[in-house]
């Protein structure tokens, strides 16, 4: 099974205005984190850096698009948010069968937006390292939904298509 992590991109200009000359891009530690420990249990994983690289929605998602991967995690802050919806409206459209991740403090805060306009499959609450891996096992195994509600720090849609966030 095949993840990739993304540090989404942000609108420079409308983020930061005047101010995007003194702002310096910095990678996701905690991607790099999850990354690592998915890696030690046997995932495939692939890190792209959208924001770093200062890359366009087009081109993130042809990025994603050409690396073919089963699952994509996203670490979403609020400035990110309004070009990874564009983002995830393309490759819901190119990659139908393609389960989103998304995590950090703005997908945490919306889940139930994110979630029920079909931005996401999962919502990782809080520090992702061990909830990423038991998701990630339980989606390797195809366990169900029955197994999603023992995954701690999580929002899914159920069967009946209600969002479910389980306990930390």
């Amino acid at each position: 099974m095949k993840i990739l992590l993304l540090n989404p991109t942000v609108d420079y200009n409308k983020q930061f205005g005047t101010l995007k000359d003194f702002y310096t891009p910095i990678p996701s530690i905690a991607l790099a984190n999850i990354g690592a420990v998915l890696l030690q249990e046997g995932f495939e994983v692939v890190g792209v850096d959208a924001f770093i690289e200062c890359m366009t929605v087009e081109e993130t998602h042809n990025k994603i698009f050409s690396q073919k991967p089963d699952v994509l995690g996203i670490s979403l802050l609020t400035p990110c948010a309004p070009l990874a919806e564009k983002l995830l409206n393309h490759l819901r459209k190119t990659m139908p069968n393609l389960k989103v991740i998304l995590g950090n403090i703005h997908a945490s805060k919306f889940d139930h937006y994110y979630l029920e306009n079909g931005f996401a499959d999962f919502v990782v609450h809080h520090e992702g390292e061990t909830t990423t891996l038991e998701l990630m096992e339980n989606l390797r195994s195809n366990s169900g939904e029955k197994d999603f509600c023992e995954i701690r720090g999580i929002s899914y849609l159920n069967n009946q298509g209600a969002v479910t966030r389980t306990s930390k």
